[in-house]
């Protein structure tokens, strides 16, 4: 899935990525990024 809704995608994925200019800056479970504030914060401002 690629779904720009933060909350919507990692309430279903089991792992997740994030892109920044085309390039990937997080890999990982989905809950790792629920829980990793600093990602949140710089790249998906929930």
């Amino acid at each position: 899935m690629v779904e720009q809704n933060v909350r919507l995608a990692v309430k279903y994925a089991e792992r997740a990525y994030v892109m920044d200019k085309g390039q990937i800056v997080h890999e990982g479970t989905a809950q790792a990024l629920r829980e990793d504030e600093a990602l949140l914060q710089r790249y998906l401002v929930v």
